[in-house]
């Protein structure tokens, strides 16, 4: 069991997937144990090789990696209130989520992400970008969860990030399916 002051940190500073600013805060030993806790992805906080740059840049592009399959364990994971963090984390997390409701009444929670990488073959520093979006929709008696992964070439000259391609992506096709 963690310690209570842990808990209240965590609590205090969980802001769903996206809570980079709360890194330095919440400290390396605190973030790895979350990160097993949860399941999250490789596990992997140790930031680029050689740069020490763990509490900043581990998640950007770096050494954490998430397949789509454990994004959506993750969202199945939060949802059923799986974690050992108290009720009102989790709905603080859900309310720092909310987006938007469709004209069909249902309420559409997430967070995008972008980042850059580089395919081995190239010479160039970045050869394409990366974009997520998960999160879920809900109505008074049903919920799906939403994990989009959008990938493009770094030299396209689309000036939207692929994190917010990504969730345009989700709402288009959950329009298509009736769901938004």
């Amino acid at each position: 069991m963690e310690s209570k002051s842990n808990t209240s940190k965590l609590d205090a500073k969980f802001n769903g997937l996206g809570f980079s600013n709360t890194h330095p805060q919440l400290g390396l030993p605190t973030i790895k144990k979350y990160l097993k806790d949860f399941d999250y992805g490789n596990q992997d906080f140790s930031g680029d090789p050689g740069q020490d740059n763990a509490l900043t840049q581990a998640w950007l592009s770096s050494s954490l990696k998430i397949s789509a399959l454990e994004q959506l364990k993750f969202m199945q994971s939060m949802l059923k209130r799986k974690f050992s963090l108290s009720k009102q984390a989790v709905k603080n997390t859900e309310a720092n989520m909310y987006i938007e409701t469709s004209p069909l009444g249902w309420r559409l929670y997430g967070k995008t992400g972008s980042g850059r990488g580089s395919q081995p073959d190239s010479n160039k520093a970045f050869s394409y970008e990366d974009g997520w979006f998960v999160g879920f929709i809900k109505n008074d008696e049903q919920t799906y969860i939403i994990v989009t992964n959008f990938t493009a070439p770094d030299d396209s000259d689309d000036n939207i990030s692929p994190g917010i391609q990504a969730k345009n992506i989700s709402i288009d096709i959950l329009t298509k399916m009736g769901l938004y």
